[in-house]
This record gives C-alpha cells, sequence and structure tokens, in this order.
C-alpha cells in the first residue's frame, strides 16, 4: 500500500495455546502447513540464522525437496506474504534465513517476564496478582500442533515454567492466609501432576496449617506409592522430613489450626474469640472436614453416593472438593439443563462423548462407562431427578470404573445409591462470644463488603444470633453477609426478626417450645428479594429470562438501559455470579435464584421477556454469523460456543408461542456453523421451526438448515426435499434469496452422483452471488463446481481457478480451507504430490477454527490418495485409524462416514484383506440404500470386490458379504479399526 511504512510493522505472535499471529494490531491465523513450520523454526532460533539444510529438515522432515533452496525460497516468500505488511522481518543471511526478533513479540517471553517480577515481589497480594497477569496468557497446551515435534523441547520448557508459576503462586497464597485457594489450587496441582514432589509438599503444608492433618498425611502417601508404582523410587528427602514434621504436629514456623475451626494465627486466647480471618477458609467450606472425610470414605467404598439437603445448605462446593479424590473427574453442572432430555446431552459433553452414528447418545455414554474408570459429579439434579436417576442406573450398569457423585435437594431413588445428608453448619453456643464456622463464614462475608467491622464483642454476640435464627445456611448467611454496610448488624436483626415467619419452613411445625425454625432456600431468598428497591427487585425478576450466561450488554438490550446499573447491585446481593477482574464480564444466576425469580413473574411479564430475549438472541446469532464471515472466525466461533444455552431456549419459545420468526432468524444465521462443526444438534433445531404452520417459520434459512440436518444424517432424498421447499419458499431460482437452497442442493446432488444437476446449481449460485459481492457464498457454490468436475473425471482448470479468487476475496479460514481441499480433489490424478500438499494445509487451517467437516473430508482424501499409491507401512494405517476414528465421533455424520469407509477399500485391497474389503463394502452398500457409490469410487470398489471373488471363491465371497450385511455402518467402522490395528501391527 503506498505510504505505509513497512519497516516500522510490528508482529505479536501468540504461542501460549493454538497459534496467532497479529500483525499491526490485526489479528489472523499462523500460516498453516510448510510456511507455519518455516515461521515456527525461525521464532525458536530467537534471532539466530537457520541454515538451508535445517530449515529443510525441520519443514519438510524424512521427505525432503530435490531443490532445497529453491522449495524454501518459495516457502519464505509464502511467509513474507502472510505477514506483511512485516514481511521484510524475514531475511537471508547465509547460510540460510533469520527472522529480526527486535520487532517481534512472543506472549511466551511475555509470561516469563510477569513471572520473574511476580517472584520478585515482597506483598505476597501483589505477588499473586502478577502470578495471576501471568498464567492468564495461557490460552491452552503452548505451540499448539507444533509441540509434538518442531516444538516439543520449548513447549515442555514452557509447560514447566507454568507448573512452577502455578506453585510459586500457591505459595504467595499460603502466605497471604488464603488458604481454602490454596487448597483448592494445589489439589488440582497434584491431581494433574501427582508426581511433582514441591506441589506435594505446599499442599500437605497447607492442610497442616488449615488443620486437616489427616488429609496431609493422605497427600503425601499417595504421593510415595505412586512413585514407587511407577518408578521404584523413594520420596525425596525433604519430603520425607515433611512428613514426620506433619507426624509430629511440629511443622517449622506453622502450627495446625483447631479441629473444627479455623486457625488462630496471631492473636492471643483472650482476644480472639474465636473469629476465623477473613481469609482463612473458603465460603462455604467453613467447618466442612468431617463431612469431607466422610463423603471422601462413601466414595471409596460404594459407587453411587448422592449428597442431599436444603437449597444453599454447600451441597456444590462440597462436591467440588471431592473431584480430586480421583484423577479423572467430570463435572456436569445440569443448572443450565432445562427439560429431561438434556440430561444425557449435558454428561456427553462433559465426558466428551460424542454419539456413533446409527446408536444413541445414551448408547455412546454407556459404552464409555464401559471401560473409564474416575468420579462423574452430577450437580444440582434436583429439577431434573428421574432423568438425572435413569440415566445414572444405565451407567452403572454398564461399567464398574467410574463412580457418581449427585447433589439433589431429594436422593435419586437408584438401587445402588447411598445417601449422605448434608446439615447446616454448626451453630454457635449461646455465649457472648460465639465461635464456630457459621460465625466464620458470616464475618468473612461481612468484612468483604464493610471492611471496617470491628469482630468485637458485641458484634459476636450479634453475629451468634443471626446465624442462629438462619439455622447456619451457608447461602443464607451469605445472603445475610451481603447486606451488612447496606444496614448496621442490629438494623439486619432486627428487620431479620420481623421475618421470622417468613423464614420459617413450611413443612415444619415449630417446636413447642417456639424457637426452633427450620429455614428453606426459598424463604431466604424471600427474605432477601423483599429487602431490594424497587427497580433491583424488577431487574432481578427480569434477569431470570437468560437460560446462560450474560453480558451487561445483553442485560440492557433485553431488560432496558437502566439494567447495567442495577446488576452490580444484584451481585454484591449474592444474587448474581461475580464476572472476575479482566475481560468482558459474563454475569449467571443460579438456577434456584432463577427459579425463584420466575415465579414472581406475571404472566404478562413472562411473555414480553421472552419475546424481547427472543428478539435479542435472534439479533446475536446474526452478529455472530457476520463474524464468522470475516479472518477472526475462531474468535467468534468461541462466542457462539457460549451462546448456544440462549439461543436454543429462544428457538424453543419462538417455535411454541406462535411467533416463529424468531427462531427461522436463528437457524438461517447458525447453519453454517452447524454446519461446518458437523453440531446435527443445532441444525435439528431447523425441524421445530419449519414444523410451524407459518410463513415467518418457513424460509428458505430455515429450509436450508433442515436440508443440511438431512444431508449429514444420510437421508438424501429428504435433504433434496428440504432444498426444493428452500427454493419455493424464496419464490424460484433466479432470486438472490434462492442461494441457500441452491447450495445445500449442491451437496445433496453430489452425495447422489447427479453431477450435471450439482453443477447447475453451483453454477446459478455464483451468478447470484459474485456480482452481489457475497464472496463466502460465492467461492461456496465455486468449490462446488469444482467437486462436480473431479468427481465425474474432467476436473476444469476455469473452475479452479473461480473458486481460488473468490475464497482470496472470501478471506475467512473456513473458505480457505474447503478451496484447498476442493482443488486438491481435482488434483488427485494429474499431480497427487500437489493435491496431498493441499489436503494437508486444508487440513491444519481447519482446525485452526474447529471446522470438523473440511477438517474431516481433508484427512480422509489424504487418507484415501495415500493408501491407493503411497507405500505400505506402519504410518499409513496409523493414518487410516485417525481418520476413520474422527469420522466415528461425529455425531450423525452417516453420510461422510461412508464416503470414508469406502476409501478404505483399496487400503484393504493392497493389504490382501479380502473378507474385509467385502463384509465392508456389504456394510456400506445395505445400510445406506439412498447413499450409492459412483465415479471413481465405484470403480474402486468393484475392482477390490472382483479381486476378494477370486480369493475368497464364491462361497467364502457369499460368507464375508452376509456377514458385512448384518453390521450398521457404525459396527462396519469400528470392524475396519480392528482390522487396520491387526495388519498395522503385522508390518
Amino acid at each position: 500500500m503506498p505510504g505505509t511504512d513497512r519497516t516500522a510493522a510490528t508482529v505479536q505472535v501468540r504461542v501460549l495455546g493454538a497459534l496467532v499471529l497479529v500483525v499491526d494490531g490485526e489479528e489472523r491465523p499462523f500460516p498453516p502447513g510448510r510456511p507455519g513450520r518455516l515461521l515456527a523454526d525461525l521464532l525458536l532460533a530467537r534471532g539466530r540464522v537457520v541454515s538451508v539444510s535445517q530449515l529443510a529438515e525441520d519443514v519438510w522432515g524424512d521427505e525432503p525437496p530435490e531443490d532445497a533452496r529453491a522449495a524454501l525460497h518459495t516457502t519464505v516468500a509464502r511467509v513474507r506474504r502472510g505477514l506483511a505488511p512485516a514481511g521484510s522481518l524475514v531475511s537471508w543471511r547465509s547460510p540460510g534465513y533469520l527472522l529480526d526478533t527486535r520487532r517481534v513479540r512472543v506472549d511466551s517471553e511475555q509470561f516469563l517476564d510477569l513471572t520473574q517480577r511476580a517472584r520478585e515481589q515482597q506483598d505476597p497480594t501483589a505477588t499473586v496478582a502478577r502470578f495471576d497477569e501471568a498464567l492468564a496468557l495461557w490460552r491452552g497446551p503452548a505451540w499448539g500442533e507444533l509441540a509434538r515435534d518442531l516444538a516439543l523441547g520449548e513447549a515442555r520448557r514452557l509447560e514447566d515454567a507454568r507448573l512452577a508459576a502455578r506453585e510459586d503462586r500457591a505459595a504467595a497464597l499460603l502466605d497471604a492466609g488464603r488458604w481454602a485457594e490454596a487448597t483448592g489450587d494445589l489439589r488440582v496441582l497434584v491431581a494433574e501432576q501427582p508426581l511433582r514432589e514441591r506441589a506435594v509438599a505446599l499442599l500437605m503444608r497447607v492442610l497442616h496449617r488449615s488443620g486437616d492433618v489427616g488429609e496431609a498425611l493422605a497427600a503425601y502417601a499417595a504421593h510415595r506409592d505412586l512413585l514407587a508404582d511407577e518408578l521404584g523410587l523413594d520420596p525425596a528427602p525433604e519430603l520425607s522430613a515433611l512428613h514426620q514434621q506433619v507426624l509430629r504436629r511440629d511443622v517449622p514456623g506453622e502450627r495446625a489450626a483447631r479441629p473444627g475451626g479455623p486457625e488462630d494465627r496471631d492473636a492471643s486466647p483472650a482476644d480472639s474469640r474465636g473469629a476465623a480471618p477473613p481469609d482463612a477458609t473458603g465460603p462455604r467450606l467453613h467447618g466442612r472436614e468431617t463431612h469431607l472425610a466422610a463423603l471422601r470414605a462413601m466414595l471409596a467404598q460404594h459407587r453411587c453416593v448422592s449428597v442431599v439437603g436444603p437449597g444453599g445448605v454447600g451441597k456444590t462446593s462440597v462436591a467440588r472438593s471431592l473431584t480430586g479424590v480421583s484423577p479423572s473427574a467430570w463435572w456436569v453442572d445440569l443448572a443450565s439443563v432445562q427439560t429431561p432430555e438434556g440430561v444425557v446431552p449435558a454428561v456427553a459433553r462433559a465426558m466428551q462423548v460424542e454419539v456413533y452414528p446409527g446408536g444413541t447418545l445414551r448408547d455412546s455414554l454407556c459404552h464409555r462407562f464401559a471401560t473409564a474408570s474416575g468420579l462423574l459429579v452430577l450437580d444440582n439434579c434436583e429439577h431434573l431427578l428421574g432423568a438425572a436417576a435413569d440415566l445414572v442406573a444405565d451407567l452403572l450398569e454398564a461399567g464398574t470404573g467410574v463412580a457418581v457423585l449427585a447433589t439433589s435437594r431429594e436422593r435419586l431413588g437408584v438401587p445402588e445409591e447411598h445417601v449422605f445428608p448434608l446439615p447446616p453448619l454448626q451453630l454457635p453456643s449461646r455465649s457472648d462470644a460465639p465461635e464456630g464456622p457459621a460465625v466464620a463464614l458470616f464475618l468473612e462475608r461481612a468484612t468483604a463488603v464493610a471492611p471496617e467491622l470491628v469482630p468485637d464483642p458485641d458484634t459476636l454476640a450479634t453475629v451468634g444470633g443471626l446465624v442462629r435464627a438462619l439455622d447456619g445456611l451457608p447461602l443464607a448467611i451469605e445472603l445475610a453477609a451481603g447486606r451488612v454496610g447496606t444496614l448496621t448488624l442490629p438494623d439486619l436483626a432486627d428487620r431479620l426478626g420481623d421475618r421470622l415467619d417468613l423464614l420459617r419452613s413450611t413443612t415444619h411445625r415449630p417446636s413447642s417450645r417456639g424457637n426452633a425454625r427450620h429455614l428453606t432456600l426459598t424463604s431466604t431468598i424471600e427474605w432477601s428479594y423483599a429487602l431490594l428497591d424497587v427497580e433491583d427487585a424488577r431487574v432481578f425478576r427480569h434477569l431470570s429470562v437468560f437460560a446462560g450466561g450474560f453480558d451487561l450488554s445483553a442485560a440492557e438490550a433485553v431488560l432496558g438501559p437502566a439494567a447495567a446499573d442495577r446488576v452490580a447491585d444484584l451481585v454484591e446481593r449474592s444474587l448474581l455470579s461475580r464476572p472476575g477482574a479482566s475481560g468482558r464480564g459474563s454475569y449467571r444466576m443460579l438456577e434456584t435464584l432463577r427459579a425463584f425469580a420466575r415465579s414472581r413473574l406475571t404472566a404478562e411479564e413472562s411473555t414480553a421477556l421472552s419475546r424481547a430475549h427472543a428478539g435479542w438472541a435472534a439479533g446475536l446469532a446474526e452478529r455472530l454469523a457476520a463474524g464468522l464471515r470475516g479472518r477472526d472466525e475462531a474468535r467468534w466461533c468461541a462466542d457462539v460456543d457460549l451462546s448456544l444455552p440462549d439461543l436454543a431456549a429462544a428457538v424453543r419459545w419462538s417455535t411454541t408461542s406462535g411467533e416463529p420468526s424468531y427462531g427461522a432468524r436463528i437457524v438461517t444465521a447458525l447453519h453454517q456453523w452447524a454446519y461446518y462443526r458437523l453440531r446435527a444438534d443445532v441444525l435439528a433445531w431447523s425441524l421445530d421451526v419449519v414444523a410451524v404452520d407459518s410463513a415467518e417459520a418457513r424460509t428458505p434459512g430455515a429450509y436450508a438448515a433442515a436440508s443440511e440436518h438431512a444431508w449429514m444424517a444420510g437421508r438424501p432424498d429428504d435433504a433434496a426435499s428440504y432444498g426444493e421447499q428452500a427454493l419455493d419458499a424464496a419464490g424460484g431460482r433466479e432470486v438472490p434469496e434462492a442461494v441457500p437452497g441452491l447450495l445445500v442442493l449442491v451437496d445433496t446432488a453430489l452425495a447422489v452422483g447427479d453431477l450435471d444437476r450439482a453443477r447447475a446449481c453451483a453454477e446459478q449460485a455464483y451468478r447470484l452471488c459474485a456480482p452481489a459481492g457475497l464472496w463466502l457464498e460465492a467461492a461456496t457454490a465455486a468449490c462446488g463446481a469444482v467437486l462436480a468436475g473431479a468427481f465425474a473425471g474432467r476436473a476444469r482448470e476455469e473452475d479452479v481457478r473461480t473458486a481460488e479468487e473468490a475464497a482470496r476475496r472470501a478471506d475467512n479460514p473456513t473458505l480457505t480451507a474447503l478451496t484447498r481441499y476442493c482443488v486438491g480433489e481435482a488434483l488427485t490424478e494429474s499431480d497427487p504430490e500437489r493435491a496431498l500438499g493441499l489436503f494437508v494445509d486444508a487440513l491444519s487451517i481447519a482446525e485452526t477454527v474447529g471446522n470438523r467437516l473440511v477438517a474431516g473430508v481433508s484427512l480422509t482424501a489424504e487418507t484415501a490418495l495415500r493408501s491407493r499409491s503411497g507405500s505400505l507401512e506402519a504410518a499409513t494405517l496409523a493414518r487410516a485409524r485417525r481418520t476413520l476414528s474422527h469420522w466415528l465421533a461425529q455425531a450423525g455424520s452417516v453420510n461422510l462416514l461412508v464416503t470414508c469407509l469406502r476409501n478404505t477399500l483399496p487400503l484393504l485391497d493392497r493389504l490382501g484383506a479380502h473378507a474385509a474389503v467385502v463384509e465392508l463394502a456389504a456394510a456400506t452398500i445395505e445400510g445406506t440404500p439412498t447413499r450409492p457409490s459412483y465415479g471413481a469410487e465405484a470403480e474402486r470398489m468393484q475392482q477390490a470386490l472382483d479381486r476378494a471373488r477370486e480369493a475368497l471363491g464364491d462361497g467364502g465371497f457369499e460368507r464375508a458379504r452376509a456377514a458385512g450385511a448384518a453390521r450398521s455402518v457404525a459396527a462396519a467402522g469400528h470392524r475396519a479399526l480392528e482390522e487396520l490395528a491387526t495388519l498395522e501391527e503385522r508390518l
């Protein structure tokens, strides 16, 4: 660009997670493929020259180019283009290339600098803050996929530095007296890295200091046993010495806390009054040591334990503290699940289980349980008791390696269940100086909002009366303590006294003495709600419309511009979760609070709110769709994931309220995101939308989404029908509104081999999009034309040029990846080496934006090409197994699984696995009769079957065919995986 100072451009590289470039403030994906490896090599050299021979080895591995210098020159040119306008940072200096690091900032260096500065701080609180700043830079494993080989050493160095920073942060928390936070962090760290001696030592120290000596000794024993089993070693002498000190209750500089209460560190018995320092223990875990020990013992003996108790008693906090008892723990918060049908998907997401095509998600979960070991925590089951109980019963029957811990207001009722009733906190005695966990919790929360509060004898006496009146319920105590500062303690006690009838449980009669009060969370919330002013109460009720997290702009959009000012008030009253200290704040209302707030809505309020929420959700979906069109696609994908609960709720309300236009807008906006991520569950929303008898629902975009759902499920006839209905809804195929319908018809035609129709629809869509500058859709259409030619065996260079130009104009990672895959398909016969390179590039780019569809088809095409013409070695079979595993893990992707299986046949044929060839072919033919094989794929399959018949004879051939025809497509895929693994072992 004229006038641009190319010498002043700066580059930021983010390597603490997925690799990202920021050039002059503009974020862009890290170069994929060989350019990315070359740039990484230069980054790792830190300004040093890397020779041509070293670069060639690092970039091409075992298959170096014939002319390394020329190949590197081309690759360097691609790197420079990717860095523009900072491309001059890469320069030649004999005997190779270097990267001028003076204008390159790498977040890993920033992390190391921040950790060094944190260690130089004198104040423990400042140390923690600086470590938090450093650790916040991490977004995932360092160096992404390059950590497997090229950046392996650097990634390990950074991971070691990160673990050391976490240990140092925990030590600073310990020095700052924030024991509960240090305990939680160290439990997680030790569970992840059980052989790190310093983490174990720190955990032992904090447990000893907080009075849990038994747990400190258990931490040492677990480390000692693991060290012996895995390495045959004994603990370090320093750790053994600490163990002896804990046994003697004589850790230098530390004194164990009194059983049943927090440590009184510096105060004398005369002036302490038994009150805990505000940061001594975490909220809702005061006085729970005995309960935690009992629950650990139950989990060691029984496979299903339910923690039951009234709302607000601390079930979730207790359960969360127990996740460290298992090296593998899965946490499922059912609070945001609104229907029984959502229980199974929620558990599957937590355990990263996806449905096998041809099966159900419940079957897949049971299959996972059959081989897994660990702890599954189901939190907040009470509103979904039946569905949770049914699933737990099935899972326990499926396998014996996983224990289930549930929290609920009542038992699940499954046969293997053991119930642990969690009581309220221990109440103080009626003395002038009450002490104990309930008082400690109140003081901790009260001093957080009113630091000037002094726990003198009068204050402690008043607090003792308050927590006794609240029956020791942690949430009730927190709600009351949150009002300190707004009300004085005496005023708070008076107002609570006026509401004792309100706070008394309706399920229990008062005792004969008239002073026993049994609180429920509902009454506690009712009391807190009554203390709100009119506007805060209105905002509290209305925020219940959100199904998931929300930020201030969302609250303003749905509730009005005054809502944001009230959100902070509700956070301070513990009626909303706190958003954290950085980034865009996301607030959330506990499900119990949300249910209470919704119960206070009038019918008119509920309808008006739901309509406003649906309108906001539709607008949000359209903004997300617009963001997904650009080069910053990955960030927008993350926003879609976070928004799904509210988008789903809006679609449900829209389709059941007689106002389906909102649902149609949402599925139209999201269908491309869901299509490329293979999210059949999100595409299925469209089926409910188009089922509504209304023109507002039956839009071209909604029908297109329904078509993609059917196409993915392997129902091409239904997919084509929905596609035609999309054209009808648009008013014909000559108008711009027809583009969604035309594009899905391209896919359905390609699936069944109607290549002339596929080309006609693609060309028509391109003619409608290109003049209007809709380059994303134009590139998609052009790719359809390229595939039609490739699959017909007559790829056109003109189609390729058109697709590449449209993708360049679209400037979107998904379309870049899709185009490279399609061009690769066009070159598989004429230039297989270039085709392989394009497939690898497409896979790499698609993975950066979570595009499972393009990643999968690129992997399939690459594997198929290597299987037909590459060397028969273990790596080839491993690649084929990876490809099969990818498709078997995708929910609802029957169509592309069949394509993958048929492309596996030539490899099995070359390996002489003739019976496996016949079985696999028969399964795909019988399992998907409407999904025929055609073109080169069909020819290769027939040739393999002919050779199999000759090798097996007619009898053997028919037996294999019958065995395969009896299998589902998914079962055939798993059988092929087993066969490939066996064949790999024989190579």
